[in-house]
């Protein structure tokens, strides 16, 4: 196994922090099993698996998430505030643990997406429950699998390329640079736009079917994407559009 228990829970119990962890060989998703441990008890927890066989990404897409080369991490926050950011926070915290891990730098692909080297190598997905919990899920791809990405994400996806027995040590480090942000939230958006590669670039977008061009000029507090299109800014949330650099 790539995560161990044992090791995340000693990196977390050095920054003070004591989530109770649960490491599984397998699992559908993540996400699924932080909703049924929710479901039983609100509660701080930190799931992390090896591989999903039915892993999540953002507008309803599959995550691909195959076994010895990826890494899928989701943890709670009880009682989130609803003014902060939650996506923009994972994001920032994912690329500064990759720094503090690995010393590489990724960038974040407005909203949720960690890219390097222009290929997506990782994803993040928030869902907020009806006990006011947010369960923050992380997926990326730390080495590209032996036979290759499935044919239809092979030209777009990407990995790190590092040792996967490094991933108890960047769950902890992602976990630990989340919750530093949390509290203090003023700092979420302003490290969100420095690490966004999607600010200042010509972009594609599809609205109501129809697929425009514009160029990416700003991210709001609530996170919305301000675009500049023939001379009008349009301002679009998190749901309503996907973009592709031109």
């Amino acid at each position: 196994m790539s995560f161990h228990k044992n090791k995340i829970e000693e990196n977390l119990r050095r920054k003070g922090l004591f989530p109770e962890v649960l490491v599984l060989p397998q699992t559908t998703s993540t996400n699924d099993v932080a909703r049924t441990l929710l479901e039983e008890k609100v509660g701080d927890y930190l799931i992390a698996a090896d591989q999903q066989t039915k892993g999540k990404g953002s507008h309803g897409r599959s995550f691909f998430s195959p076994d010895e080369t990826g890494f899928y991490l989701t943890f709670t926050v009880p009682a989130a505030d609803p003014e902060t950011q939650m996506t923009l926070a994972a994001g920032v915290a994912s690329v500064a643990a990759i720094e503090e891990v690995y010393g590489i730098h990724v960038g974040l692909k407005w909203v949720n997406d960690l890219q390097k080297d222009g290929k997506k190598v990782g994803g993040i997905l928030c869902e907020r429950v009806s006990s006011g919990t947010v369960i923050v899920g992380i997926g990326i791809n730390l080495r590209t699998p032996k036979n290759g990405f499935p044919e239809e994400i092979s030209l777009t996806a990407g990995a790190l390329e590092v040792d996967v027995e490094s991933a108890s040590e960047l769950a902890a480090a992602i976990y630990g640079h989340f919750f530093l942000l949390v509290r203090e939230s003023e700092k979420i958006l302003t490290a969100y736009k420095k690490m966004c590669v999607t600010l200042g670039t010509d972009i594609c977008y599809v609205v109501d079917g129809r697929e425009r061009q514009g160029k990416a000029i700003d991210v709001e507090e609530d996170g919305a994407l301000l675009v500049l299109e023939e001379g009008k800014v349009h301002r679009y949330s998190t749901g309503d559009i996907s973009v592709r650099s031109v």
